[in-house]
């Protein structure tokens, strides 16, 4: 119950009625288990998603993290923690900009 109530359903009831047929048919004994109720995956990533949206989420999230690590291992330095990226300082900030990135919040 824990993990049904935590996810946002944004698929409404479809999506939890796929959810809950997929854990009977998982279920060998008629008892619906923890690990019979798949929502997502690995990454927390809605599985009802196409593959362009997820791998779209997938790539932010490597990004903000990225950059978020070398932000904060070089002390927000821009210029440093662009070169560990190996990219030009100009691209890093913009990849700082289209993810509302900033030194300050990068910790």
């Amino acid at each position: 119950m824990h993990k049904l109530t935590l996810h946002g359903w944004p698929g409404n009831v479809r999506e939890l009625e796929n959810v809950i047929e997929r854990a009977v048919l998982l279920s060998e004994d008629g008892v619906i288990r923890p690990e019979h109720i798949t929502i997502s995956d690995a990454e927390g990533l809605e599985v009802e998603k196409s593959f362009r949206e997820l791998k779209r989420q997938v790539i932010e999230r490597f990004e903000i993290s990225y950059m978020k690590s070398l932000l904060t291992l070089h002390q927000g330095n821009i210029t440093k923690a662009a070169r560990a990226a190996k990219k030009s300082r100009r691209a890093f900030w913009q990849l700082m900009r289209k993810h509302r990135i900033n030194v300050s919040n990068s910790a």
